[in-house]
This record gives structure tokens, sequence and C-alpha cells, in this order.
């Protein structure tokens, strides 16, 4: 919990990331129910997931190079950009009477062609935000707010499809794409700090005369040198003594 209340940017996002949790987690849950709505058949709920799988199935090696070559939150926010503007354009058909299977269908699609950059894109930036030492603690935070909003929005999810209508369910996607798109906007992405810090240049054991003089000289000696020990006093000449100047 120290990451949350410590790094700002990364505290936003991971707010940011649960309403992108919200607005697909609610399409998992919801989806099915309008293919079955429109159909009236058991095979279309099961070949809308499908559907999607495939796209993400074909799609995702793509995702990951656009995400590697290009910006990673301005990709982010396209791809949510898109997905909102299709649910705001399913709930229009849902509202007007004018849903057909086929809409269905090409939501699903459509859906799993921008996760291929979603997911992984989200997944990086939780490295850019939280930082490379705290990759762990960031990424089981994102994982516990997805399985809470996993566990509650089915259960929400459900009574207002029932009581209000499945169109409106499509509106709480579409909102939920429009936070976390103006939440991501707010956001910069950290520059990576230097990857080394200057180096300060060790003493080869010499010195030089015109820095420090003779007490850099002095320094520098060996241990057999006498460095720091006064040199000894001469002794003076006395008159007739054996190291006088004899007369």
């Amino acid at each position: 919990m120290h990451l949350l209340i410590n790094n700002a940017r990364f505290r936003l996002f991971w707010v940011a990331c649960i309403f992108s949790d919200v607005s697909l987690i609610a399409y998992w849950t919801i989806h099915g129910w309008l293919a079955l709505e429109v159909s009236d058949s058991v095979f279309w709920v099961g070949a809308t997931a499908g559907v999607s799988g495939v796209s993400l199935f074909l799609f995702a090696p793509i995702g990951g190079v656009l995400i590697d070559r290009f910006g990673k939150r301005d990709l982010v926010r396209g791809v949510a950009t898109i997905r909102g503007l299709l649910s705001v354009s399913l709930a229009a058909l849902i509202f007007t009477d004018s849903i057909q299977l086929w809409h269905v269908i090409g939501y699903s699609f459509l859906s799993g062609m921008t996760a291929s950059v979603r997911v992984p894109g989200i997944k990086t930036l939780v490295m850019d935000f939280a930082g490379r030492e705290n990759l762990l603690a960031g990424s089981a935070l994102r994982m516990g707010s997805m399985t809470i909003v996993g566990v509650a929005i089915p259960l929400a999810i459900g009574p207002v499809a029932d009581t209000v209508g499945i169109g409106w369910a499509y509106v709480v996607i579409a909102s939920g794409d429009a936070v976390f798109i103006g939440l991501l906007s707010v956001l910069r992405i950290p520059r990576p700090e230097q990857s080394e810090a200057p180096v300060a240049r060790r003493s080869t054991g010499s010195a030089s005369p015109c820095a420090g003089g003779r007490a850099g000289a002095v320094r520098h000696r060996g241990p057999g040198s006498g460095a720091g020990r006064e040199p000894p006093a001469r002794e003076p000449y006395a008159a007739g003594g054996g190291r006088g100047v004899s007369a």
C-alpha cells in the first residue's frame, strides 16, 4: 500500500484503471445477454465471446509491436476512445430498436482488436508509473483492484440491464472508457533517471607538483618514507670537537 500512498502518479493511474476494468468487465457480463436477446439462440451467446477471442489472438502480435514502437499512453487512449465510441453507437442502436446480430458480432470483433493494444499497453504502463523496483507491488495492486471490480460489477450491471434496459449497460461501458481516457490524459510518463551517476576519479597515488605542493608530496609518500615525521635536527659544530673544523 505504500506505493499508492507515496507515488501520486501511480495512484492516479491505478484509479484510472479501475474505470477501465469497470468498462471491460461490464462488457464481458452483458454482451452475451445482448446476443441472446437479438438472436434468441444460445449458440450466438458463445459465438460472440469466441469472435472477440479470435480477434484478440490475431491482432495481439501487432498490438505488441505498436506498444514497443510508439507512445504507449497515446495508443491506449486511442483504442479506449474507439471502443467508447463503439459502445455509444451500440447503445443508440438498442435505444432505437435498430440493433441486429451483425452489429453485436462486429462489436465483439472490434473489442478484441482494441484489447490487443489496451491490455499489454496497460501492463507496461504499470512499470512506467510504479518504477522497475516496484513492478511486483504495482502489478499486485492492479490485479487486486481488477478482482474486486470483477466481483462487484457483474452484481451491479445485471440489475441495471434488467431494470432500465440493456442499452444503459453500454452507456456504463462508454462512461468507464471516458473517465479512463480523461484521467490518463492528465498523466505524464516520468522520464527515466540517468542509468549511472557520474563516477568520481580515484587518486592514482602520485601527486602533481602543481596540486598540493610539498604537502601533497608528503601525503603520497610510501609507508617507509617517514611521512609525517619532522626531519632530525642537525648537531651544532662544537669548537675542537670531532665534527668541528680544526684550527
